[in-house]
């Protein structure tokens, strides 16, 4: 904006930058705008009206202490304009940006945006108005691309030459300021073959703990923290304070940290990395995301960063898994089933708890919870050895007359056609989603020539601005759950691929029962899901979904009617019901099961009535507990 008169001039200004990192300068944002003020004489000074927030642009839900005070400063009418960077430094999201700029237009303050080279006033500049919507989209469009185009670059770079791409450094290692690749710190690599020979002793992980502390060895969270304090000071930043210590030395050894250490499979000379789908438009930080959906995990081989021998790394592991311990100093108990139960009572999962009669599974819905009210009064609470005890003998069941090899096989060259039809529809979406986007900057052109007068093409743009974000909100649904089912059936896939290299069950039934980690690994392996139903006073009914499709029926009887015993064994009785045809479906809402006898004909009963059917046809049958 060029020819300011004095009126225009001595309008106070504000200059407004937001660095999306620590790391980043601010050097441009603030020459450009300062050189746009002094030439065009602005009303500006630089001590007391340059504000300036360090946050990261995917933690837009984080406070910018310099935004609030001016903005605070603007309520109070102290500024009539505004110089921003580019719309992004305003708001990511092109819904939050227009709102922003509403705002401000509201106060009769004005707004300069850098890249665009552009002047934003009151709302009778239609053509400004309908060029903010078209750059506010692209713009977004814009951040989504470099994030997706930033991340395969990192992937590229670990792939093809081992490169350090950020987040602290995994101890006993350093980052090589040369060309950005890890390199082995001796010193602390030595702390870790201690630490790895500490536990072939015999020490415990409290033992080590307090060997390091006391020796005064810095904790990896400290030296790391310590590093990053070193960089900040060098760059002119602010330190920054840990929210849960006063000061480095209260970062020591913990439990967590060695056992989570002693896994690391980067002292084998493997690194591991997840990567999340991007999604700059959330609010909240990433690590406070719920179920982020992963892009990629990446396994890169790099023999020259192996501190441990294989043989140490996987003896140490079993030691941890043998002897882990809690907050109280008791031994933790493993559940071999908690991560594999929902409630199909109210779809909660399942935690465990101690009772009068021992460890149970316990439905969470019935729990109490922050987040909030959620109760389940129909949950079911079944004891650990119990559940486990049935469970177990449903599998062996169903591999002992069944080819799993076959039948897993087959199941994988479905679920491979299932994931090829669900890509395609998903790519479908994405060619819609640039559709709408093409779409949505061509109404806006036309908009601008055909509009009788200003108000027609505010109401125009108003209209055209909701329909199209509820299209892209619609279709963005779309992709997402496409997403998460393409996931699902990939780790189905994954898994039952597994079967080609692994004995018959049937045929190891004894070995894999004496050994807890392979119960928990053909557990893990073949089991999809289990669901606990609660349809009667007596009976609690539990359905086993495999990954392969099939599923077993079992039921149990609840505590006040299941202490039954022949001599000094506690044995059992139960459903055993192969229903890998799906014959049978039971309805939660009438706590009724239909049986379908022909494609057409369908017979349903109570659950009393069936319970008596199973009886008559052979399908009930006795089960021992088993301790996990």
């Amino acid at each position: 904006m060029t020819g300011f008169n004095q009126i225009e001039r001595s309008r106070r200004t504000a200059i407004y930058i937001r660095i999306s990192t620590s790391q980043q300068q601010t050097d441009r944002q603030e020459t450009e705008l300062k050189e746009f003020a002094l030439r065009n004489g602005l009303n500006f000074n630089e001590k007391t009206d340059m504000y300036i927030d360090i946050i990261s642009g995917f933690k837009e839900g984080e406070a910018r202490p310099q935004y609030s005070i001016l903005k605070n400063k603007v309520e109070a009418g102290l500024y009539q304009q505004i110089l921003f960077s580019e719309f992004s430094r305003l708001d990511r999201k092109p819904s939050n940006l227009l709102k922003s700029i509403e705002y401000y237009q509201s106060k009769n303050v004005w707004l300069w945006f850098g890249k665009q080279q552009m002047w934003v006033r009151d709302k009778s500049d239609i053509s400004t108005q309908i060029m903010i919507s078209v750059l506010a989209v692209m713009s977004q469009y814009e951040i989504e691309l470099l994030t997706a185009r930033g991340m395969d670059g990192k992937i590229s770079a670990i792939r093809s030459h081992g490169t350090h791409i950020g987040g602290f450094t995994p101890y006993g290692y350093a980052d090589n300021p040369i060309d950005h690749k890890l390199v082995i710190n001796q010193q602390e690599a030595e702390v870790v073959r201690r630490i790895f020979d500490l536990f072939i002793d015999g020490k415990s992980s409290y033992d080590i703990v307090t060997i390091l502390n006391a020796e005064g060895i810095p904790s990896p969270f400290r030296t790391r923290y310590l590093e990053s304090m070193e960089r900040r000071r060098a760059k002119g930043l602010p330190e920054k304070k840990y929210h849960r210590c006063e000061t480095p030395e209260e970062f020591v050894w913990t439990i967590a940290t060695i056992n989570r250490l002693a896994r690391n499979a980067i002292y084998v000379g493997q690194r591991s990395s997840i990567f999340h789908e991007p999604d700059p438009a959330n609010p909240l930080p990433a690590y406070k995301r719920n179920n982020r959906r992963v892009y990629l995990e990446l396994n890169v081989e790099q023999p020259d960063l192996r501190i441990i021998d294989d043989e140490k790394f996987h003896q140490v592991g079993k030691i941890i898994d043998e002897r882990m311990f809690n907050k109280n100093g008791g031994i933790r108990h493993d559940n071999l089933l908690k991560h594999l139960l929902r409630c199909g009572e109210c779809g909660s999962r399942f935690t465990s708890a101690m009772c009068k009669y021992g460890r149970s599974y316990k439905c969470t819905g019935k729990m109490p919870t922050n987040r909030r009210p959620r109760i389940c009064f129909l949950g079911a609470d079944v004891l650990m050895y119990k559940l486990d005890g049935l469970v177990i003998q449903l599998c062996i069941r169903k591999f002992t007359s069944y080819d799993l090899r076959r039948k897993a096989m087959g199941k994988v060259v479905e679920l491979e056609g299932e994931i090829e039809s669900k890509r395609a529809l998903q790519q479908s979406y994405r060619d819609i989603a640039q559709g709408l986007h093409e779409n949505y900057s061509a109404v806006m052109k036309r908009i601008i020539r055909f509009a009788k007068d200003d108000a027609e093409a505010e109401n125009w743009i108003a209209a055209e601005r909701s329909e199209y974000e509820r299209k892209c909100e619609e279709n963005s649904k779309v992709i997402d759950t496409l997403k998460n089912e393409i996931a699902g059936l990939n780790r189905r896939r994954t898994s039952l691929l597994k079967v080609e290299d692994k004995p018959e069950f049937a045929d190891r039934q004894a070995e894999i029962l004496m050994d807890r980690s392979l119960v928990k690994e053909y557990i893990n392996e073949y089991i999809q899901d289990i669901v606990m139903y609660n349809p009667s006073d007596m009976w609690i009914l539990v359905i086993i979904h495999f990954v392969d499709g099939s599923e077993r029926w079992g039921t149990i009887k609840k505590g006040k009617y299941g202490r039954s015993q022949s001599g000094q064994e506690k044995i059992y009785t139960g459903w055993f019901i192969d229903n890998d045809d799906h014959l049978f479906s039971y309805d939660r809402e009438t706590h009724k099961i239909t049986e379908k006898i022909t494609s057409l004909v369908h017979k349903t009963y109570t659950f009393e009535e069936f319970n008596d059917i199973a009886a008559a046809r052979g399908w009930m049958g006795e089960f021992k507990p088993y301790e996990f």
